[in-house]
């Protein structure tokens, strides 16, 4: 239960972010019905923070774990997308949304780090 509570700040942020950034783009300007892009920018957030953040991030630094970022968003939203829409996600949709998410993330990046070293002193948080 403390695992899930360590990660909840981190996660609840990146998911509104990444949900903002896909609702603009997609339902605003492409018109995609709303829940489109509400369940891609979870999958999208789920995936990017357990892969990009947890894992890449620790082992490397902010432009890796952007670049990689980048690239799992705009996989995710071309390919894994249109399962949620029934219909095709054009690249070109999918790569500026994961530019504008990557944009965030740099700056989630940076979050992270200190979050990480602030977490890791706390005795409420075991490693």
């Amino acid at each position: 239960m403390v695992i899930i509570f360590k990660h909840l700040n981190p996660i609840l942020i990146k998911m509104a972010m990444t949900i903002i950034v896909l609702v603009l783009v997609m339902s605003v300007a492409y018109n995609y019905p709303l829940w489109t892009p509400i369940g891609i920018g979870i999958l999208v957030a789920a995936v990017s923070y357990s892969v990009g953040d947890l894992y890449i991030l620790k082992i490397s630094n902010n432009v890796i774990a952007s670049l990689a970022d980048l690239f799992i968003a705009t996989w995710l939203i071309w390919i894994i997308g249109p399962l949620f829409q029934g219909l095709g996600i054009p690249f070109f949709v999918a790569f500026i949304s994961a530019l504008l998410i990557t944009g965030g993330e740099w700056f989630f990046h940076k979050y992270m780090v200190n979050y990480r070293k602030n977490i890791h002193h706390n005795p409420k948080y075991p490693n």
